[in-house]
C-alpha cells in the first residue's frame, strides 16, 4: 500500500506532460506562421517591386 501512495504522490510523469504540451504549442505555431509567411513575403515583395519602379532618379 506505501509504494502505490508513493506512486501517486510522484510528479516525475506531470513534468514529462508539461514539456510534450509545450512541444506541441510550439510545433503548431510553427506550423501556422509558416502556412502564413510565403503569402507574406510576397505581398511584401511585389508592394517593394511596385514602389522601386516608380521612383524616378535624376
Amino acid at each position: 500500500m506505501k509504494k502505490i501512495w508513493f506512486f501517486i504522490a510522484s510528479d516525475d510523469g506531470a513534468v514529462t506532460v508539461d514539456w510534450v504540451m509545450l512541444t506541441a504549442a510550439i510545433v503548431t505555431l510553427i506550423s501556422i506562421v509558416a502556412s502564413v509567411m510565403p503569402t507574406a513575403i510576397t505581398t511584401v515583395a511585389t508592394n517593394t517591386k511596385t514602389y522601386l519602379e516608380g521612383l524616378t532618379f535624376y
